[in-house]
Order: C-alpha cells, then sequence, then structure tokens
C-alpha cells in the first residue's frame, strides 16, 4: 500500500512479499496525481506489453511479477490519497467481480485511513490546545455547559489563585465578585457573550483587589470561552499619569503667578532698570532650577525633590574649592512640588544676600542651614558666620517682600536677627504645606 506524502510523492507505507530493491526503483510511481477526483482502478494483464519503460518493466520482472492492477484509495467525496496494489506471477486478465471486490477493500482501508488521520489531528489539534491554554499569558476559563464544567488556566491560577480544582467546590463567582449587584452584571455579559471587552475588579484569592478586562466567546457546541487580562498595573500608571498632569498644571500656573509677582514687585522698584532687569532675571533663574529638580525624577510620584538636596542645589555655586563653607544638618523631608517652588525662593535670597553683603561674600565665611520637624512644624536654621558684621536694611526692598509673601504661602513666619558674627534666619512652617504625602521621614543626619 502507498499513499501520497505531504509533498505529493507516492510513498509506500505497508507490503508483504517484495524487496526494497524493488520498492526503492517504483517508489513515487503512480497513474494519478494526490487528490484527483474520479480515479478508478487501473489493470495490467502483462507488464511487458505495457507502455512503460524498459527501466521499470525490468524492475517489475525482476520481483517476479506478470500482471498487477493499481486500486486508487480515495477520501470519501475527495480524491485519491494513495494505491493499494495487486501482483500475479504469470499474465492474467483481472475480472469484473475481483476488481469489484478490490474496490470494496480499498473503501475499507480508506475509512481507516481517514479515521485513523482525524484521531491524529484531534490529539494533535488537542495537545496544541493544551499548550496553548496553559502557557499563554492571559487568563482563560472554559465553561461547558454539557457538563457543567469550568476550566481555569495556569495564568488564571497565578494571578487569582484559584484552580480548576477548587472550582468545582466553591461558589468561583461569589468568592471572585463578593458584591451581588457586580456579580449579576458579570453573569449577564458572560451569558450573552457581548462583542467586545468588558472591564472589572475582581478579588483574588488572598484578597487582593485586581483590575481585569475580560471577552466571551460561544462556540458551536454551546462551550464558552472567556479570555482575560491583569490591567491593574495598567490603571494604576493611567492614574499617576492623570494625577501627575494635574499636578503639573496646578504648579505652573503657580509658577507664572509667582513669576507675575516678581514682576509686579521689581516695577515698583527704584533704579537702575538694567540692574532690576538682571535681578529679575537670576530670581526667575532660581524658579527655574526649583521646577527642574521636581520634574526630573521620574521614579518619584507628583515629581518631588528632598529639602536637603534643594538646599544644596542652590548653594552649590557659592562653594569655593575645598573649604567647608557650607553645611546642611537635621532632618530631611520630601517636598511636595509648591513647596519647593517656595524653598527655592527663599534660599535663593539668603543665599543672594549672603553673597552680597554676608558670610559667603568673604572666604572664611560659612553658612549652617538646620532643618527640624517638630510639632506639626518644619523649622529651618540659616546661621552666618566668619562674616563682615551686617545691619537690618534701611528700608523694606523687593527680596523682603517676596520673602514675606513666600513664607505666607507656607503657613509659616520668619524672623532675622543681625548678630555681629553674622545673619540668623528661623523660618517656621506648617509642615502639611511642605511635605510630599508618600514620604518616609529621615533620620536626623
Amino acid at each position: 500500500m502507498l499513499l501520497f506524502d505531504p509533498a505529493g510523492a507516492m510513498r509506500f507505507v505497508a507490503w508483504r512479499g517484495i524487496s526494497d530493491a524493488y520498492r526503492a526503483a517504483v517508489d513515487g510511481h503512480t497513474p494519478w496525481v494526490a487528490g484527483e477526483p474520479g480515479a478508478g482502478p487501473i489493470a495490467v494483464a502483462d507488464i511487458l506489453e505495457a507502455d512503460e519503460s524498459d527501466a521499470l518493466k525490468a524492475s517489475v520482472t525482476g520481483e517476479g511479477i506478470r500482471a498487477l492492477a493499481f486500486v486508487p484509495l480515495t477520501e470519501v467525496g475527495g480524491g485519491v490519497i494513495g494505491k493499494f496494489m495487486v501482483y500475479r506471477a504469470e499474465p492474467y486478465t483481472f475480472s469484473a467481480e475481483e476488481m469489484n471486490l478490490a474496490l470494496n477493500i480499498a473503501r475499507q482501508l480508506s475509512f481507516a485511513i481517514e479515521r485513523t488521520r482525524s484521531e491524529e489531528r484531534a490529539l494533535r489539534h488537542s495537545e496544541q490546545f493544551e499548550a496553548v491554554f496553559d502557557n499563554i499569558p492571559v487568563m482563560i476559563k472554559l465553561f461547558e455547559p454539557q457538563s457543567s464544567t469550568l476550566r481555569l488556566n495556569r495564568e488564571f491560577t497565578q494571578v487569582l489563585g484559584w484552580t480548576s480544582e477548587d472550582a468545582r467546590k466553591t461558589d468561583l463567582m461569589a468568592e471572585l465578585f463578593p458584591d451581588e449587584e457586580l456579580r449579576e452584571r458579570v453573569r449577564s455579559y458572560m451569558d450573552e457573550c457581548q462583542p467586545g471587552w468588558f472591564d472589572v475588579p475582581m478579588i483574588a484569592r488572598d484578597g487582593r483587589q485586581l483590575e481585569t478586562s475580560w471577552a466571551n466567546i460561544r462556540l458551536s457546541d454551546s462551550s464558552r470561552v472567556g479570555i482575560g487580562i491583569d490591567i491593574t498595573d495598567r490603571k494604576l500608571a493611567l492614574e499617576r499619569q492623570l494625577l501627575l498632569l494635574r499636578e503639573m498644571d496646578h504648579r505652573v500656573r503657580n509658577l507664572f503667578s509667582l513669576a507675575s509677582s516678581m514682576v509686579r514687585l521689581s516695577a515698583r522698584e527704584p533704579g537702575d532698570r538694567a540692574e532690576l532687569a538682571a535681578d529679575l532675571q537670576e530670581r526667575l533663574a532660581a524658579l527655574a532650577s526649583a521646577h527642574a529638580l521636581t520634574t526630573r525624577q521620574p521614579g518619584e510620584e507628583g515629581g518631588t525633590v528632598s529639602l536637603h538636596g534643594l538646599v544644596g542645589a542652590i548653594l552649590t555655586p557659592y562653594q569655593r574649592g575645598e573649604a567647608v563653607q557650607i553645611r546642611i544638618l537635621g532632618d530631611d523631608i520630601r517636598l511636595s512640588g509648591e513647596a519647593a517652588t517656595s524653598f527655592a525662593i527663599l534660599i535663593y535670597e539668603f543665599a543672594t544676600n549672603a553673597a552680597k553683603y554676608g558670610a559667603l561674600s568673604v572666604e572664611d565665611g560659612c553658612v549652617t542651614v538646620t532643618t527640624r520637624r517638630r510639632d506639626g512644624r518644619l523649622e529651618l536654621d540659616w546661621e552666618e558666620d566668619g562674616g563682615p558684621e551686617v545691619a537690618p536694611p534701611p528700608s523694606e526692598g523687593f527680596g523682603t517682600r517676596l520673602t514675606k509673601a513666600t513664607v505666607g504661602q507656607l503657613g509659616g513666619s520668619l524672623e532675622r536677627h543681625w548678630r555681629p558674627a553674622g545673619l540668623s534666619v528661623q523660618l517656621l512652617a506648617a509642615l502639611d504645606r511642605c511635605e510630599a504625602l508618600d514620604f518616609a521621614p529621615k533620620g536626623a543626619s
């Protein structure tokens, strides 16, 4: 017996009483092409009288064969899939009855081949399904209403914690959807198998609430397949993005408001316009620096910066060589975006005045900034030492008015003491107006 291989060549698959040399010589020989419809048996009474090549005749007669019959094997309602051969040692004319018998045998062989192939296909499809079912990185639940069987794949178990065995022992819908109203909505969606995706929160076995999205498909045998994905991280990321956008919008509005106030206060100041413009430009640059510090940290929600980090960034340009001119001590906190802008203005004002008139204007001068958390307040002390003696200004200038307005935004107060050793500033601010909500306080340094 011979069957067509996937490439359309006729190959031996079963035989008895013929040699390897004969099979090799006639391998691939066929009077039909694969799938040819309406093929009938072909009988050759004497191979020596047939219209075949001498080489083929020699191979056949060398095997002790003179008469032979080609009987097609066909698919049910289809074309040729192979053939089986009948051989006689002497010239022989096959009768109609013998050919009909051969065709009946061929039909039985064809049925058996088709059944075997169907079983192999079914097994192959089953193996493919199982491989996909348990390895695909999405949750799958398969419900067969005839047997009331619910199967859950490996991803379902990994994400939600429930197995197919658990589903047979418990009311899984009640566990996944404790809220009765939501549970009925989900059940209705599953029964109707509506097109599209359905976003729904689910409770995992360990009590966590996960955000999921599901699509349901009804198969021809009424089985239902649910395909789900865990979108918890995606939703959290989207919420963080929206929160960040709202925060940035709010902060940009505040920056414009502060910039507008600076311009308005500067316009009232007497003096050279070029000098006022340069001074205003430096203050705006400090604002820009504070804004950059609070937006360059993508790992921090809302774009936050530590108070010590902000103070250090603003004061670094005033550090001279290896001399320790600037020290930052005490409790650090992570500032909210708005508070960072306010502290940037204040520290810039303190540093600018110290560089012009105070401790940062001389080689041996030193500035110590100490911060403390106490009773719901943030305390910041600015101490200058080693600089020239300073006196209170004769009048309240632009910087002083800007400082007062900024301290007011922090819900705090500010005191200055002009000591012989240098200026001392005590700033108090409401901690809840300064600290980012997700910050865990560090100990004193």
